[in-house]
């Protein structure tokens, strides 16, 4: 190992260190000292040496495909001339592709682009940057372009192919060798059915033929291309060949009680039911409703007759086809025999004394005339006077009615208007009417936003509107509109009602609920010159999971929900609640009337 000391040249010597100590050393003539000076690397007054220049090289790929590009970068330290480095590519077997631009500055990217044809094996292209400023200063790194042989694409036409039926194949291979795919089949139930021709160019369409008889269960078939040029390189697919199915169509209907559907069964080998095809239905109630003819050809309509009802709740019935030769092949459909649903718009509204308002009735799932019978009630209990009075009391659905609301306020000022259904009494739907001295008409007093989550906003509530009525003689004077309440950041509202009102003129009060805010409730309050100001708009904003949305739906529609019959001897018992809140005022209404709730019980 050699060792270096420091020398300090003195007058007339020279001084060397080592280990610590220091001995003098006799020169007899200055050339001695130059020689020593020389060795040791000058005198004291050298600049020192230059801090060399390095590069560091990184690609964000390691393996491409032919043709494809990767990104490298040099990061070059110390070059004070900030000259950049000068790119190039080395492999073992050209081309190697090429990188662009040619000379990039320091930590700027360039693109690696390799070559387009497929090599035979993995190639390792060494990508090196050179210092411009030093051209003995470089760096590398290697990409690999994926060689060999290798499949692109495999093209099954159809993935279910009948017994006796072909579809076409066909497998897009990358060989450099160019010497095509070889075709297999397998399955764990012979016969698997057959490819020809047993080999073909990469690309060039085959005929895979299923085989000739129907099997017991459907059969996964497995198709394999292999390349000519190395064997173990594969892609293969799963053909099903089915078995014997029937498919009734449509399937999933609603049909009101006692209507007509017409049904049709088709299988999938119209030649295994050739004797033809019988229909049954099932349900879990004593009438199903039934099916005619029993018995009818592939294809061939059949009527449903739904049951004569009107069904107490909703019955599932199953309508079920069976080959006449193969009776364990069978298909089904089920079909919903709905229950008779009411709904009435609007669902509150408040109303001065001896003013009207029209409340429409809708009847659905009812196979007769749909006829409504309009009544009003008083906690459960009916007031056909002191409440007001309802015009037709008999009302076609879709049609209106006309609530007059009484000359005098009853001890009670709230009133359940009811729409019953004629065919099945049990079927109603309620309105809520709040009798005023005032002279203000608004319909309705509650709006109710529901927001469905999903990803996109398509279900995002629309804004809704209530129509604020001057019933008096003179001119209504509006000193404002505002929301308050628990959350009053979920809504607002835009309005055409100005500063008043002329006797008899309306405005709308739309209302916007901001979902993106949260959920919760809120009240609009309307001040004006009416003896009962402020009227109030009870407001709500609920979001739900998208989960939940077709049974939501079904639940804004239909008021009355169902349970699965009883399977004891008796039907199901309804009982209505009117419970009372003594210690907690309604808070909105400003008469001091108690907090109400209304039960019903199945």
């Amino acid at each position: 190992m050699k060792r270096f000391f420091p020398i300090q040249r003195t007058a007339g010597s020279v001084t060397a260190a080592a280990d610590g100590r220091c001995r003098k050393l006799a020169v007899g003539i200055l050339t001695l000292a130059s020689a020593a000076l020389a060795a040791c690397g000058g005198d004291s007054g050298s600049s020192g040496p230059q801090v060399p220049i390095t590069i560091t090289v990184s690609v964000d790929q390691p393996t491409i495909q032919p043709g494809g590009t990767a990104q490298v970068t040099a990061t070059v330290s110390n070059d004070t001339a900030n000259r950049g480095v000068q790119w190039s590519v080395s492999c073992a077997a050209a081309p190697c592709g090429s990188v662009s631009p040619a000379t990039t500055a320091s930590g700027a990217a360039a693109t690696y682009t390799a070559p387009a044809t497929r090599p035979a094996t993995d190639l390792a292209v060494n990508i090196t940057a050179t210092s411009v400023s030093d051209s003995s200063v470089s760096a590398s790194a290697t990409v690999t372009v994926a060689g060999g042989v290798v499949f692109s694409e495999l093209d099954v036409g159809n993935t279910t192919v009948l017994a006796g039926t072909t579809t076409q194949l066909a497998a897009k291979l990358n060989d450099p060798a160019n010497r095509g795919v070889s075709w297999s089949v397998s399955c764990t139930t012979a016969p698997c059915g057959t490819i020809s021709p047993s080999t073909s160019a990469s690309g060039a369409p085959v005929t895979y033929t299923a085989p000739a008889n129907i099997p017991v269960a459907d059969l996964a078939v497995t198709v394999t291309a292999s390349a000519v040029s190395a064997p173990s390189v594969q892609v293969s697919d799963i053909i099903t060949v089915p078995t014997l199915a029937i498919t009734v169509d449509p399937s999933g209907a609603k049909v009101a009680a006692g209507t007509t559907t017409q049904f049709t069964a088709s299988a999938n080998y119209p030649a295994a039911v050739s004797m033809g095809i019988s229909w049954k239905v099932q349900c879990g109630a004593s009438d199903c409703g039934t099916v005619s003819p029993a018995s009818s050809a592939s294809g061939a309509p059949v009527t449903y007759t739904a049951p004569a009802g009107p069904v107490p709740a909703d019955l599932a019935v199953t309508l079920t086809a069976n080959s006449a030769s193969a009776p364990s092949v069978q298909g089904s459909a089920t079909i919903t025999v709905a229950a008779i649903t009411v709904g009435i718009t609007p669902i509150s509204a408040l109303i001065p004394l001896n003013i009207t308002h029209q409340f429409t009735g809708n009847v659905t799932y009812d196979s007769t005339a749909g006829q409504l019978n309009w009544s009003l009630a008083q906690k459960g209990v009916p007031c056909p006077s002191a409440c007001g009075s309802v015009s037709p009391t008999l009302a076609a659905d879709g049609s209106a009615t006309t609530y007059m609301a009484p000359g005098a306020l009853p001890a009670d000022s709230t009133v359940t208007v009811t729409a019953t259904s004629a065919s099945d009494p049990t079927k109603t739907a309620t309105a809520t009417v709040m009798l005023t001295t005032g002279s203000v008409k608004l319909v309705p007093v509650d709006l109710n936003f529901i927001k469905i989550k999903q990803r996109s906003e398509c279900c995002i509530p629309p804004p809704q509107t209530a129509t604020l009525t001057n019933t008096g003689h003179a001119p209504l004077t509006i000193g404002g509109i505002t929301i308050g309440g628990t959350s009053p950041k979920l809504f607002s509202q835009t309005n055409t009602c100005g500063s008043g009102l002329a006797p008899g003129a309306s405005c709308d009060i739309t209302v916007k609920y901001n979902f993106s805010a949260g959920q919760g409730t809120a009240v609009l309050s309307i001040s004006d010159s009416s003896s009962d100001s402020p009227q109030k708009i009870n407001l709500s904003g609920t979001r739900h999971n998208a989960i939940a949305a077709t049974a939501r739906d079904a639940m804004a529609h239909e008021t009355v929900l169902a349970v699965p019959r009883p399977t004891g001897g008796n039907e199901v018992g309804t009982r209505e609640l009117y419970l009372i809140d003594s210690g907690r005022a309604n808070p909105y209404v400003a008469n001091g009337t108690r907090r109400e709730l209304m039960v019903h019980l199945w």
